[in-house]
């Protein structure tokens, strides 16, 4: 763990260090210098907000990040296809681009 990130973490989450603790310790969270601080505060924010409006224990929240995390990694794939697609309808028929057809 890299004290300095993990300090940087815990004032920009608001969260109460022995907080950010326990999630490790849960293996919720890994304060890796590699890791981006905005992803740890996002991710522990949500912790926090699934502990205490939720009431659900680690495991439960550990089973709920998979899944949200799983639907916005097949959200992110779905968004790129589809730019990927207007861009393609925007250029046309290759044969008529830049004819002015």
């Amino acid at each position: 763990m890299s004290p300095e990130l993990f300090d940087e973490v815990a004032r920009l989450s608001g969260l109460r260090r022995r907080d950010l603790v326990t999630f490790e310790a849960h293996e919720l969270v890994r304060f890796d210098a590699a890791d981006e601080v905005e992803e740890l505060v996002r991710r522990c924010r949500r912790i926090d907000r699934l502990r205490r409006h939720l009431a659900l224990d680690y495991d439960e929240i550990d089973v709920i990040l998979r899944l949200v995390e799983r639907v916005e990694r097949l959200e992110g794939r779905h968004r790129v296809t589809a730019v990927e697609l207007r861009v393609v309808e925007e250029i046309g028929d290759p044969d008529t681009a830049g004819s002015g057809v």
